[in-house]
């Protein structure tokens, strides 16, 4: 942990803001009452706002945030998902507020990553038509030097026959 308080934390604290923390991961879709949390790490509200903004350097609603981005971009990278499929997916009901969010954590809009994965993936395909041109193009290459050589051969024996 990036802690870098004047009191340390308790070893027993520690491992309670990894409880929540583990929780947090587990049910980032759903909005978790704090009640919860403090049943979790057995601390009152405040002192585990507070140690926890502390242990991981923010809050825990953006903890939360963050993490739903996080997997809202791989699915937005890597799936054709709807966006907003993904939104409910990652636990925003509201399309808006997710597209909201998401450029706020991370810089972009979804539509926006959305547009440049599906740019990203057609250079691939590019990539992979143009190599297989190629590869056709150098076997079909070496096939006529393999046919003229061939011919060579062929002539050149009927010429040894000849004389």
């Amino acid at each position: 942990g990036n802690n870098n308080s004047v009191f340390p934390l308790l070893k027993d604290d520690n491992k309670a803001l990894e409880d929540v923390a583990r929780f947090l991961d587990d049910h980032f879709a759903m909005n978790v009452n704090q009640e919860t949390l403090e049943k979790i790490s057995t601390m009152s509200g405040t002192k585990l706002k507070n140690i926890f903004k502390e242990k991981y350097g923010q809050s825990i609603t953006e903890y939360t945030q963050r993490k739903r981005m996080n997997v809202a971009e791989i699915l937005l990278l890597n799936t054709k998902l709807p966006i907003k499929e993904i939104a409910e997916s990652v636990g925003y009901a509201s399309h808006s507020k997710f597209s909201i969010y998401y450029k706020r954590y991370k810089g972009k809009l979804p539509s926006e990553v959305r547009s440049l994965a599906c740019e990203h993936h057609n250079l691939i395909v590019i990539a992979v038509i143009k190599l297989i041109f190629l590869y056709a193009f150098i076997l079909y290459e070496f096939a006529c030097i393999d046919i003229y050589i061939g011919m060579v051969l062929v002539l050149f024996l009927r010429y040894a026959h000849i004389h």
